[in-house]
């Protein structure tokens, strides 16, 4: 069965801490957000320009990467403070 959580208008990739699947990031057209109560509530999440996926790293839920494609090339940001700052590696 399926719930909806809320979350951004237009979700397009969403991602979660596998320890903690209460913690959710949404990603949709023009916006992100995330959720540490397993969706009862969404705050804005920074992403960089462009990305349209986010996803936790497997091994710690502070990694996150974010996916951009600009044409004709796709990068990858990282961020190793859980989405305060990112850098591409």
């Amino acid at each position: 069965t399926w719930e909806a959580l809320g979350g951004v208008p237009g979700t397009i990739w969403v991602s979660w801490d596998e320890g903690d699947t209460d913690h959710i990031i949404v990603t949709g057209i023009d916006s992100t957000a995330e959720s540490t109560d397993g969706g009862a509530s969404w705050q804005p999440f920074a992403i960089p320009d462009g990305a349209s996926i986010v996803e936790f790293s497997l091994h710690d839920p502070e990694v996150l990467y974010a996916a951009v494609l600009r044409a004709p090339e796709a990068l990858v940001y990282v961020s190793e403070d859980g989405g305060a700052t990112w850098t591409r590696p």
